[in-house]
């Protein structure tokens, strides 16, 4: 959890509220600004291995990391850790809405682009200056 405080406090930092309002806002409200642009990332991906017994089994395993919206489209950016090699990425929308999601770029930086196909426009993050 410590860990994506600090991915929000980075955020807020990027965000033009953040430049024009830092004084007058507390971290609560600077955090109700951007909350609709933060979206939850997860991933679910199944893999075969041998039981030690002669059977194969399968076993699903989970990711779970956090993103931005960077245009109202539907791109967002999130780490790469997160999503590599994932067979299904899901998107969690602060309004609870549940999206399917496409890696549309990766980068060894461990930075990566990824798509959903929103039923409305999203409330992209306002970058600084």
């Amino acid at each position: 959890m410590p860990l994506l405080n600090v991915f929000i406090y980075c955020l807020l930092l990027l965000t033009t509220s953040l430049k024009a309002h830092a004084q007058d806002q507390t971290p609560v409200q600077l955090m109700q600004t951007v909350r609709a642009s933060l979206v939850e990332v997860r991933t679910e991906n199944s893999k075969a291995f041998d039981d030690g017994h002669g059977h194969t089994r399968v076993a699903t395993y989970h990711t779970q990391g956090s993103g931005v919206i960077i245009d109202s489209d539907g791109t967002i950016v999130t780490n790469t850790h997160i999503v590599a090699g994932a067979a299904h990425i899901f998107v969690g929308l602060s309004d609870g809405t549940v999206l399917e999601a496409k890696i549309v770029y990766s980068s060894d930086a461990d930075f990566s682009f990824i798509k959903v196909d929103p039923p409305y426009p999203l409330t992209a993050i306002n970058w600084a200056d």
